[in-house]
């Protein structure tokens, strides 16, 4: 019988034996005379209310349980059986980590129509736990679903100590200290927390990743190419990460400490608390990292001069940071259809950062030096960030309306204070600069965000919306020489005021139809109108600037079963350059090598095909195209009238062509004992353009394999063991190339009731290297640079509380896209 057991669970009567033929033949005479019929309804999950996609529906046979018609919901979690003749039938609906449902549809009920439409079917998120060890049927380990792809956490088949370790074992995802985070080969990836992105970027949010623990840790969404009820800005995709939810009121707690071994010593700790009573939820987390670590960058610079001219730069940062942090989030359902929400970030960050560099100038040829020159530079920051954002929905009347309305506030400050000292090493006691410099930004954000949903006939879903953005940034930028008798004086051509002013109007509209119940389509557009301001007082340059883009999206799935799925997207996005990118100072590490802002900077927009196809729900292949234009990238300047300058600069160049093919295999071997995940990525990218009277006109091919391993050690001790490897080719930049480099990490896990504890060894082969070179037309430029990434970290947690606590209402703060850009580091 099919599913008996689950018949006895809901009390429902089976057959046990089998009923004479004259009994079977009055069945089937009784069913012929019931007129055929159409069933129709809804799958949703219980604690979101939100619709499940994909959930498997079975009609049974109410007298034996037997199978009558099986389907699957669409996106909108709806289904439809045609042609049904039985007169009482059960309503079988599953989901994959959900608690099956059945629900009964009587004669009488049966009879009055031939189109029946079943009551909304809520599945219950199941949570079996014993000795504090969560036990799972096996799951994919990657489910797509209609804008995205779903990595499972919980299968166990990646693995670390925090989330960053985790992204760096996440099929797709290239999570790379150097290079920040990447989607399918595509850089500057935006990362999401719970629908909500974001607000820090560089070091900062590496350092946040890190002090967040796996264990908190769901599952992550990848969208390839979000639509446009997102913001447009970025051209890598979003990672969304979704941390655990429970069910019901009480509270539950989780406590992490780290602590890393690389050349110097670093702590991590951290915090999480889950509360809920009657109309109240609260989620707050806290945050404190201690970190120690020793950068070494080498560079040298040969002159295309026909003389020899040569220039080697050997820097050594010794960089202490301390990030400390909490988070806020606070609901309070006013009734069953109006919640109130609001989210308070807020962070600090310390730090004392000490630089030091050797140059050499000489001749190639003859060996000869000309001079040798070492700078040391001691920079004190810090700074903070606090977002307020505030929320209000409602759910009308009419099944499938909304309206959100939000409000948000940005207020963030970084502040430092630099020294710099360059003597001459073959001439002791003589100083060749001595300057010093502060600069406090000052980044204030307002935003205005009202959202639009509805459904229409249980087929069709309207999303609109609008945006108003007002951003001020003030930045005042102080250098001062140290003269020989100790007197500072103040450098007015190197100090400036610089106020920069953006005002952007957005609007979208997304329609969503399922067109059958295995097509289904989505297309939208969005409208962005920018106002940019900028005022250089120093020298009184004004820089002015509106434009407007429109970003349309398409989306078309087709399910050909449950378990594979075909899928094609068109999106456009535009990047635009955070605020400290066009910022226009110069900042020194010696007297001729700084970095510097371009406030002529304008945002490139991408435009982007993908194609992806699931298979069995074990392999996935996506095939993809992009081309950018006004594409702006980081060059190093070395004029040829001032030999020895290193200016890193970013200007706009041209255009950028990708095309990539990816492909994941889930495999289970040895009686699964080992599971394996297995990543490859093969692509090519050309560039085309100019900047400072160099010609752009380079391409490469591209791949990246990435391999994850699970061994269990021991099922009943809960102990296990891993191994994650990862290779990225070499591959061409506009002006240049970067060179192969590969990573192994190795580590084991083991729980024991509420307590979890790990030990990984990172970058075990000291193999994860930035070697690049750089091709300019006066110069050719070499790099090799090491980010102290082998390391040996231990971690212990705990748990605590009851297991059961809802999570409050994902929500994206509307201000998001801005914070991102402010590029706290």
């Amino acid at each position: 019988m099919y599913l008996s057991r689950r018949q006895r669970e809901i009390g429902i009567p089976i057959s046990q034996q089998m009923r004479p033929i004259l009994v079977v033949v009055l069945l089937l005479i009784q069913g012929a005379n019931c007129f055929a019929q159409q069933i129709k309804g809804h799958v949703l999950s219980l604690s979101t209310k939100q619709p499940i996609p994909f959930a498997s529906i079975a009609l049974l046979n109410l007298k034996d349980s037997t199978l009558i018609a099986s389907s699957y919901t669409d996106s909108l979690g709806r289904y439809q059986l045609n042609g049904i003749h039985q007169e009482a039938i059960i309503v079988h609906a599953a989901s994959l980590g959900s608690r099956d449902k059945f629900t009964i549809i009587k004669v009488a009920e049966l009879l009055v129509t031939t189109q029946f439409i079943v009551p909304d079917i809520y599945l219950e998120t199941t949570s079996h736990q014993l000795a504090n060890v969560a036990i799972t049927a096996d799951k994919p380990l990657i489910i797509r679903k209609s804008d995205r792809f779903v990595i499972d956490t919980n299968t166990g088949a990646i693995t670390g100590n925090n989330v960053w370790d985790i992204l760096k074992n996440t099929p797709l995802v290239t999570a790379d200290e150097q290079a920040g985070l990447n989607l399918m080969g595509r850089q500057s990836a935006i990362v999401y927390v719970n629908g909500r992105k974001n607000n820090l970027s560089g070091d900062g949010l590496i350092n946040y990743l890190k002090s967040l623990p796996a264990a908190a840790l769901d599952n992550i969404e990848l969208i390839t190419s979000p639509g446009s009820n997102y913001d447009a800005s970025g051209n890598g995709g979003i990672i969304n990460l979704v941390l655990k939810k429970k069910i019901t009121d009480g509270f539950q707690g989780r406590a992490t400490f780290s602590d890393v071994q690389a050349t110097y010593n670093t702590q991590r700790l951290n915090g999480n608390l889950n509360y809920r009573k009657n109309r109240l939820g609260l989620n707050a987390s806290i945050y404190g990292n201690r970190i120690r670590q020793k950068f070494s960058e080498n560079s040298s610079i040969i002159y295309k001069d026909g003389f020899g001219a040569y220039n080697e730069n050997n820097t050594s940062r010794v960089e202490p940071k301390n990030f400390h942090g909490f988070n806020l989030n606070a609901e309070y359902s006013i009734s069953k259809k109006q919640i109130l929400g609001i989210l308070v970030d807020f962070g600090l960050n310390q730090q004392d950062l000490v630089f030091t560099t050797n140059s050499v100038y000489k001749n190639i040829f003859t060996g000869r030096v000309d001079s040798s020159l070492q700078s040391v530079s001691g920079r004190k920051q810090q700074g903070h960030s606090i977002n307020v954002s505030t929320n209000y929905h409602i759910e009308t009347n009419t099944p499938g309306e909304s309206l959100d309305i939000s409000v948000d506030f940005l207020d963030y400050l970084q502040k430092f204070n630099q020294v710099n000292i360059t003597t001459l090493v073959d001439k002791p006691g003589v100083t060749r600069d001595n300057h010093v410099s502060s600069l406090p930004q000052k980044i204030n954000n307002y935003t205005l965000a009202l959202d639009y949903s509805r459904l229409i006939k249980k087929t069709t879903k309207v999303d609109l919306g609008v945006r108003v953005y007002n951003t001020a940034t003030d930045n005042d930028l102080y250098f001062g020489l140290i003269t020989k008798d100790n007197t500072e004086v103040k450098d007015l051509s190197r100090s400036n005021y610089f106020k920069y002013d953006e005002l952007v109007n957005a609007g979208y509209v997304s329609i969503s139809k399922t067109l059958s119940p295995k097509i289904e389509t989505k297309v939208g557009v969005r409208v962005e109108r920018s106002v940019i301001k900028g005022n250089q007082f120093t020298n009184t340059h004004i820089f002015n600037n509106i434009y407007t883009n429109i970003f349309p999206s398409l989306y078309l799935g087709y399910s050909i079963n449950k378990t594979d799925q075909l899928a094609y997207s068109l999106t456009s996005r535009i990047n635009r350059p955070s605020f400290g990118q066009v910022n226009p100072f110069r900042f020194y590490q010696t007297p001729l090598i700084f970095t510097e802002g371009n406030p002529l900077l304008r945002p490139s927009q991408v435009f982007k095909n993908e194609i992806t196809y699931v298979l069995r729900s074990k392999y996935t292949f996506i095939a993809n195209h992009s081309y950018s234009t006004s594409e702006f990238s980081q060059f190093l300047l070395s004029p040829r009238e001032n030999p020895g300058q290193i200016n890193y600069k970013y200007i706009n160049y041209g255009s950028a062509t990708q095309m990539a093919l990816a492909a994941n295999v889930n495999i289970n071997l040895l009686r699964k004992l080992l599971a394996v995940s297995a990543t490859g990525v093969i692509g090519r990218v050309s560039y085309n353009g100019s900047v400072a009277n160099n010609t752009i006109n380079n391409s490469s091919l591209f791949a990246q394999i990435n391999l994850n391993n699970k061994v269990t050690l021991s099922s009943k001790k809960q102990l296990f063991g891993f191994v994650a490897c990862s290779f990225n080719s070499r591959q061409n930049i506009p002006l240049g190339e970067r060179k192969a480099y590969y990573n192994i990490d190795i580590g084991a896990r083991k729980s024991v009731k509420s307590f979890a504890m790990s030990l990984y060894v990172t970058d075990v082969l000291r193999s994860n290297i930035n070697n690049a070179i750089l091709d300019y037309q006066f110069t050719q430029n070499k790099f090799d640079n090491y980010y102290d990434n082998r390391s040996i970290q231990a971690s212990i947690s705990y748990e605590f509380g009851n297991d059961k606590v809802q999570a409050n209402k994902k929500r994206n703060g509307s201000n998001s896209e801005i914070r991102n850009r402010t590029g706290n580091n």
